[in-house]
């Protein structure tokens, strides 16, 4: 029945998996979120979770992937623009005609505001329109994601390769996005030299969004370097020697020194990493005081 009015559900958090256990092999219920969706809830159905039940109970039903083919060829009308789209389920990305119904989509959104959720769509797409979608993404305001999935997914390339190596190499505008992959990318030592001297560099105006993403690499890193340590592998001995190499007492101050106003997508590495240091403690202890970035500084998808 909560598939039936929008506003009824409200939480906790296992309603949405109940609903699409009590749905599965409901034609009416299938038949009245297709409803839903194509009227935008005119008839007062719950838009959040028909679209739950499209991308899972009633994934096999072809009209409900025809209808979001037909949103994401059509991305200037934001059809999709209430949904998670990376909900999308893989079997309807294996078709080869939704992948490419994905592109329009996928390009539009990967020089948007929240390009989170589609990086992973454009994958769906052939291996050369995917790269050239996300390289084209490194170039928006927020290049997080789409740098991420080119490392993961396309880093034997060498015309990947040396996109993302020519920005982290760069200045601070063009090297601070790609924070995140800079290990991966650069290796170890030049990799984590590149973090820290983004780190060390002063605040520079309408810049603040990336100090916070480079304070989480190097948490991230620290961290990682850490556990390669404790290993007896081949990464346990160049991890040793960038540990060796700095000063946790001086990353930790840095870190911390990125106020989690408004974002704190950095704070729980930073508090992860060197939970010993007096400047992460009195960190943590001021966000226990004032918690006003816990509730309004996390989007539903960190990049």
């Amino acid at each position: 029945s909560l598939l039936y009015h929008e506003g009824q559900y409200s939480g906790p958090w296992p309603v949405p998996d109940l609903v699409n256990l009590a749905a599965a092999g409901d034609a009416q219920a299938a038949d009245f979120a297709l409803e839903t969706l194509a009227t935008n809830g005119r008839n007062g159905g719950d838009r959040g979770l028909a679209w739950l039940l499209a991308c899972n109970a009633f994934a096999g039903d072809g009209r409900f992937k025809a209808w979001v083919a037909a949103q994401l060829a059509r991305p200037d009308e934001h059809g999709l623009i209430l949904f998670n789209v990376g909900m999308i389920p893989q079997q309807w990305r294996d078709d080869p005609a939704f992948a490419q119904a994905l592109r329009p989509y996928v390009e539009a959104e990967l020089t948007g505001a929240m390009p989170y959720n589609v990086t992973g769509l454009a994958t769906a797409m052939s291996p050369q329109n995917a790269q050239a979608a996300l390289l084209r993404g490194l170039d928006s305001g927020r290049p997080y994601s789409a740098a991420d999935t080119l490392a993961e997914r396309y880093l034997d390339d060498d015309q990947i390769r040396e996109a993302l190596t020519s920005r982290l190499r760069g200045d601070y505008a063009h090297a601070a996005p790609m924070a995140g992959v800079a290990i991966d990318v650069l290796g170890p030592a030049e990799g984590f030299a590149v973090l820290v001297s983004l780190l060390r560099q002063p605040d520079q105006a309408g810049r603040y969004e990336e100090r916070v993403v480079v304070a989480e690499a190097v948490a991230d890193a620290w961290q990682r370097f850490e556990d390669a340590a404790r290993k007896q592998d081949a990464e346990a001995g160049p991890a040793r020697d960038v540990l060796a190499s700095c000063d946790p007492a001086e990353l930790a101050a840095l870190c911390t020194a990125v106020s989690p106003h408004p974002l704190m997508w950095h704070a729980p590495s930073v508090i992860s990493a060197w939970p010993g240091q007096p400047a992460v403690q009195k960190f943590a202890d001021e966000l226990i005081d004032d918690p006003a970035p816990i509730a309004s500084g996390i989007p539903d998808t960190i990049p």
